[in-house]
């Protein structure tokens, strides 16, 4: 495929691998595991070059999967964080340095 060609998944998250990047005691869903490089091995079979990885709600605030995957995505991927309304704007400095382009308010629903 020429490097030209780009082909973006838009909307895919991560969990895991749990060793590294435990679920929460008691998250608002239980996903099975599907690591970041789980997901790159199915983005190469469907010749998908680029995504964006949205936070998932399970980990709440905890940004380190996400962060840790897009570190690790040679510039390819791309974040979506969720946030509390009142997070420092330190930490979206951070995470945006990571790769998050885009925030959303926090909402977990029972």
């Amino acid at each position: 495929m020429p490097e030209t060609l780009r082909r973006w998944d838009c909307h895919t998250h991560i969990f895991g691998p749990w060793e590294r990047f435990p679920r929460p005691p008691e998250p608002a869903y239980r996903p099975d595991e599907a690591s970041f490089a789980d997901l790159r091995r199915t983005h190469a079979s469907m010749g998908i070059t680029h995504g964006v990885l949205i936070q998932a709600a399970c980990y709440g605030q905890d940004h380190g999967a996400l962060l840790a995957a897009l570190d690790q995505s040679s510039n390819r991927y791309r974040g979506i964080a969720l946030i509390e309304p009142d997070v420092d704007e330190a930490v979206l400095q951070d995470m945006h340095a990571h790769g998050v382009l885009h925030h959303n308010p926090l909402r977990l629903y029972a």
